[in-house]
């Protein structure tokens, strides 16, 4: 416990403890409890591409607004907490409402929420404020270009007094009969000379029970900056806004009791809804007027859109700029200034009318009955598990590093645009592609996609060193050991960079150069060796301490002895080096060639080592060394995956080599990418290109161990769900001893795309992968579903010192693979094959039994099980008739009138009975035709073996029948056909 503190505090790695380093990690232990770093987007807040369609108007769309069917205020008393994420019922019309566009030529259609249009129709500032439970009287707030404000209060119960009348397909309400209380229902109040210009902008807000009401003065000579912006009235009390140049637009956040506006002086102010004098905040960066301004106090966020439009983001609480949108100047053309503006909040979309009908989306909500969330914005690359504070850090293309918190599912610390470059003035962010940590698991070291790597004081976010391989040669794979840093990728050799305090900063070590292409993969056995793998199919082994290699191998041949050859190009660099000159190239290749001579070919001709791998079609995905193997000539210590499909294994012993290759997928065309094992190398966990996992167990693979089952396979080690077991995944010694090992343990779909890393956690026993997909998802090693890191929903709280998952519990599945997943997906992850093992154990723990007791009561309550019939549901819990619709669609005629008019019936016709159709001419002669007619019997022995007929063809022309008594052999033939002859000329006569 105390080594593990000192080393999460010993940051400079001299092994002693300062007060500046005690006080770090303090102060770093806090940051971690940080809530904004919980909240902060992984992707822009406007990142999807807008939806435009054409507005179907003659001319430009002047007025927008949305018919909703629910308030977006709602009682103080009702307020709930707020969550970032829907289950797809928001886009209905009962949520959403529908929209109405107008125009100047006097034309209104209403359209969708998704921008469908439904119908036409033909045809001053003003707000409608309503609740959705009816028991306050809702308003509608009008305002003028004289600057007056006038308020219209009416219950809303039974549509008040907006009811419709028959033979009236207009209301038409003067205001002054209003005023002298002729139509009860309406309670008017007027507000004279608010404002002493058009009154631009007005809400009413419910929950404070105030008036907002906003005017632009840009007369600046006649009000001198004196101008009352924005003008808040609640009940006598007025409270003045003042702000140079008026105001065009404002938006109140009732939540957080504030006031957003912005107006033709371009800034974006925050104002304090009590405090009147002074804005708390002021938004610097438009080049216009603001046209609209709008709040997501969930999100914590300010949208502002100037004259030019150009979308601006804004952080609510920080006051920083978050994103500059500018795509609607390319969508827009430039003569359209005068456009129509409405964010739909319970959408999240911003909707821009003119010609066009622009549909923006503004940091939507997850769909969690499509997504769990992402834990990246881009594909993941690398997942790592730091065994010293007990978290996971992912890597991904979008060059993000996150540390995740495992056991709580929380972010702990994201740290953006890691690896960058200049490019034309622009920085890029570069994706990164390796990543590990050092031996006592303090740093992270990871390389990029240009050939840079860095090294990362991961807990504060600083880089303490940067090195690079090659320049625009991407990093495929990093080591890092004692001392020592190895790195390798594109540049096709091996980088080694220093680690010893006081020179690390020196010119880093070439390796010498034998590959001839591509490496993309690398892995390393303490102590012992390194292997290297390149994407034209080339293994080579290297000694740790010397950094030469000692054996050469080809995944198209691997039992072929292939001399260890410098290429062409290290040739000639060695040649031109003088430290070099006096050591001839090929002696340490001379006596491993003699030493193989005894067990394969020597390749001696020159044409058959030159470019060694460029025709090879088959290339290595991923290598992994086993820790706990030997090195001997009988264990199989190295695992190559290769884009075929197979696995070869490998020993990498001086004199060893090929061992055996299996198929490591199920699907023509898919191929493993990552391989992990566990501590002690029992499991092989795989991932692969079409998202599957494969647990393997290898304890008697390639190990020179006995081959009895019974020895090392118990129910103590297989806790998982077996595949290949035809009743309901029951372990029984018959069925692993007809598998050919390695023993496939269990397979699932876990990811729609590829699994890029895949790792072992070993006390709590959970396996979590990196895919394409954005997503890291955690499982337990029977397969089950435990969550996504960066999901919005509840975090199923795990423990580093517990077992993960419970065989009792049914487990939910992720909801993209629910779509597409099989049946034996479906019984790994939602657990199902556990709960049966449970009833049929009849209370005994599985794993107390003897092996071949426990297979003969497998047999016997599994004959039990299924000689009872089906119980219901059949289709088990995946599948449910679909209900009645909500909707109760209920017929109501008009009785008010002394008729009903009938306009149009269906018409219904009479049945009759079907006309029998006649049988053709060619059916009835097949009808009353006999095989006879076509035998010729066939005199003396009948060749049994011959599977030939007899089959004469069919008389077409007269001549052909008197033919025919010349032909037949046999009196009785004659006779048949003088038979047949006469019976034809009978019938037609």
């Amino acid at each position: 416990m105390y080594t593990r503190l000192f080393l999460k505090i010993n940051q400079n790695r001299d092994f002693k403890v300062d007060w500046n380093e005690f006080v770090s990690y303090l102060i770093f232990g806090f940051q971690e409890e940080d809530p904004s770093s919980q909240k902060e987007s992984l992707i822009l807040p406007i990142s999807g591409p807008p939806m435009v369609r054409k507005s179907e108007h003659r001319s430009a769309i002047c007025c927008l607004a949305l018919l909703k069917a629910k308030s977006d205020q709602v009682p103080i008393d009702e307020v709930t907490e707020t969550i970032n994420f829907s289950f797809g019922g928001e886009d209905s019309p009962e949520a959403s409402g529908m929209w109405v566009t107008a125009s100047h030529e006097g034309m209104m259609r209403f359209w969708t929420s998704h921008m469908e249009p439904i119908r036409t129709a033909s045809s001053e500032s003003s707000n409608y404020a309503f609740y959705n439970n009816g028991k306050v009287h809702s308003k509608l707030i009008l305002g003028d270009y004289a600057g007056n404000v006038r308020i219209l209060s009416y219950s809303p119960h039974l549509r008040g007094p907006f009811q419709a009348k028959p033979g009236a397909a207009l209301i038409e309400v003067i205001w002054s009969d209003v005023l002298k209380g002729k139509i009860p229902q309406f309670f008017p109040k007027e507000y004279i000379n608010l404002h002493n210009e058009m009154v631009s902008c007005v809400y009413f807000s419910l929950h404070m029970n105030a008036l907002f009401a906003s005017a632009e003065y840009r007369n600046t000579k006649k009000y001198r900056g004196r101008c009352p912006g924005m003008i808040m009235v609640t009940y006598d009390e007025r409270s003045n806004f003042r702000i140079p140049l008026g105001v065009s637009t404002f938006f109140v956040a009732e939540s957080h009791n504030i006031v957003v506006t912005g107006g033709p002086d371009t800034f974006v102010r925050i104002w304090d809804v009590y405090i009147p004098t002074e804005p708390s905040a002021i938004l610097t960066g438009h080049n216009g007027g603001i046209v609209l301004v709008f709040v997501q106090p969930e999100e914590n966020k300010v949208y502002s859109v100037d004259y030019q439009k150009i979308i601006k983001v804004w952080d609510l609480h920080e006051h920083t700029l978050l994103q500059t949108y500018g795509d609607l100047v390319r969508l827009i053309h430039h003569s359209e200034t005068d456009l129509t503006y409405y964010y739909h909040s319970h959408l999240r979309e911003l909707v821009v009318a003119g010609r066009k009908l622009i549909s923006i989306k503004c940091c939507p909500r997850v769909r969690v009955d499509l997504t769990d969330g992402n834990t990246h914005a881009a594909p993941v690359s690398v997942v790592l598990y730091n065994r010293l504070f007990r978290n996971i850090v992912s890597c991904g293309l979008d060059s993000y590093i996150i540390v995740w918190d495992p056991w709580t599912g929380r972010r702990k610390i994201i740290m953006k645009s890691c690896h960058t470059k200049m490019i034309y003035g622009e920085i890029i962010d570069i994706e990164i592609t390796a990543a590990c940590f050092d031996p006592l698991e303090q740093f992270l070291l990871t390389g990029a996609r240009d050939g840079s790597l860095k090294i990362w004081n991961y807990n504060n976010a600083v880089v303490v060193r940067n090195m690079s391989i090659m320049p625009d040669q991407e990093v495929t794979a990093v080591i890092w050991v004692v001392d020592r840093i190895l790195a390798m990728g594109w540049d096709r050799q091996v980088t080694e960079f220093n680690d010893v305090v006081g020179r690390e900063y020196g010119d880093p070590k070439k390796w010498p150069k034998f590959h001839t292409d591509d490496i993309t993969c690398a892995d390393v056995k303490l102590g012992e060796g390194v292997v290297t793998a390149t994407y034209s199919g080339e293994i080579i082994f290297w000694k740790l301490e010397t950094g030469q290699p000692y054996r050469r191998y080809s995944v198209m041949d691997p039992t072929r002895f292939i001399e260890l050859k410098l290429t062409a190009e290290e040739e000639k660099f060695i040649r031109q080096s003088k430290r070099l000159a006096s050591r001839p190239t090929h002696s340490g290749n001379h006596g491993l060639q003699m030493g193989r001579a005894g067990r394969s070919t020597v390749l001696n001709r020159p044409e058959d080592n030159r470019d060694y791998g460029t025709d090879i079609p088959i290339s290595v995905q991923a290598v992994l060394f086993l820790q706990t193997r030997p090195q001997t000539l009988k264990h199989g210590s190295v695992f190559i995956s290769l884009d075929t499909g197979f696995i070869q294994v490998y020993s990498h012993h001086q004199r060893g080599g090929y061992m055996v290759e299996f198929l490591a997928v199920h699907k023509t065309g898919d191929c493993v990418l990552t391989m992990c094992t566990d501590r002690k190398n029992r499991y092989l966990y795989t991932g692969t290109a079409f998202g599957y996992i494969k647990i393997w167990y290898i304890v008697n693979f390639c190990a020179n161990f006995s081959l009895n089952f019974s020895l090392s396979i118990n129910r103590s080690h297989l806790r998982v769900s077996l595949l290949h077991l035809d009743l309901w995944g029951v372990l029984n010694s018959q069925n692993i001893r007809k598998q050919a090992e390695p023993l496939l343990v269990s397979s699932y779909k876990g990811h729609l795309k590829a699994i890029n890393s895949i790792a072992f956690i070993n006390l709590p026993k959970i396996i979590f992968t990196g895919s394409h997909d954005y997503y890291c998802r955690l499982w337990t090693q029977g397969g089950r579903y435990l969550g996504t890191l960066g999901t919005v929903l509840p975090w199923s709280k795990l423990s580093p010192f517990e077992r993960a998952g419970d065989d009792n519990h049914l487990y939910r599945m992720p909801p993209d693979i629910k779509k597409v997943a099989s049946s034996t997906t479906l019984k790994v992850i939602s657990g199902i094959q556990a709960e049966t093992i449970i009833k049929i154990s009849d209370g005994k723990p599985v794993e107390d039994r003897e092996e071949d007791t426990a297979q003969t009561e497998d047999v016997t309550e599994l004959r039990k099980l299924l000689d009872k019939p089906v119980k219901e549901p059949i289709l088990g819990k995946h599948f449910e008739l679909p209900g009645r619709s909500v909707l109760d669609q209920h017929i109501e005629l008009d009785t008010t009138q002394s008729y009903i008019a009938v306009f149009t019936q269906l018409k219904v016709h009479s049945t009759e009975m079907l006309e029998r159709l006649p049988t053709p001419a060619v059916g009835n002669r097949v009808q009353t035709e006999n095989y006879l007619y076509h035998y010729i019997p066939v005199e003396g022995k009948v060749d049994v073996s011959g599977f030939a007929i007899n089959i004469k063809q069919p008389s077409r022309r007269r001549s052909d029948k008197t033919n025919e008594m010349r032909n037949v052999r046999t009196p009785r033939a004659r006779d048949l056909v003088a038979l047949e002859s006469f019976s034809s000329h009978a019938s037609q006569s």
